[in-house]
């Protein structure tokens, strides 16, 4: 506080926020994840201003709750993360996250302990780690090598995999479309009807074990809607 101020402008990245009494000896400002610069300028009975106060504040993301079933690890979206970095036994591996209804997850092809973190910008506002959740070894199939012939996609069998479930991403988030046994000759034709026309569907297959466990996401093929 300042005896002589009559307000105080309280001012985030340079741009104001508030006008506050000069009876008032605190302020929480608005601020979202990130980086902020935060000033209080004294306003004076004459009308004068001076910085009375300027300060870096840091708003880090929240803590993923990490969560398991069977070899799928997932969590649910952190407000304002730009992505999320996964950990398996203390070292960073590359994972294909998806993003489904407010939801994230993916499969942990290999045995350990896996944990995450949300991230934003170059770090200083990355979110503390999730708990670790310990993914005993499995026998996760392989990806499936999927193509795509006009309206068919067509794999050939993955050992270990009983069975196979099919995502179809039609610009926002993915959807499960359906299972399928063999043959693995899928027309994507009986799914494309629920888009419009001369949309472009990301499609991709993963194969699952008898023990429910699951391969990572095969590489995607894409398929324009008739």
């Amino acid at each position: 506080n300042d005896v002589a101020a009559e307000r105080y402008e309280i001012y985030v990245d340079g741009d104001k926020q508030a006008d506050v009494d000069g009876s008032v000896s605190n302020y929480e400002p608005t601020l979202g994840v990130g980086v902020h610069t935060v000033e209080v300028r004294a306003v004076l009975a004459d009308g004068s201003a001076r910085s009375a106060f300027i300060e870096e504040i840091v708003v880090r993301l929240g803590k993923v709750a990490l969560e398991s079933d069977g070899n799928l690890l997932f969590w649910a979206e952190v407000d304002g993360a730009e992505g999320y970095e996964v950990q398996k036994d203390g070292i960073v591996v590359s994972v294909d996250i998806m993003r489904e209804g407010g939801r994230c997850s993916f499969y942990a092809t290999e045995g350990g302990d896996y944990r995450v973190r949300a991230t934003f910008g170059d770090g200083r506002c990355n979110g503390d780690f999730s708990e670790i959740v310990h993914i005993a070894p499995s026998t996760a199939p392989a990806a499936p090598v999927i193509s795509l012939n006009g309206s068919t996609i067509t794999w050939d069998p993955v050992e270990n995999a009983v069975n196979y479930i099919i995502y179809i991403e039609g610009g926002e988030e993915p959807h499960s479309i359906g299972n399928a046994n063999s043959p693995y000759n899928i027309d994507v034709l009986f799914y494309a009807y629920t888009f419009p026309s001369g949309m472009q569907l990301t499609i991709t297959v993963v194969a699952v074990a008898a023990d429910d466990t699951r391969s990572a996401p095969s590489k995607p093929v894409y398929y324009t809607v008739p």
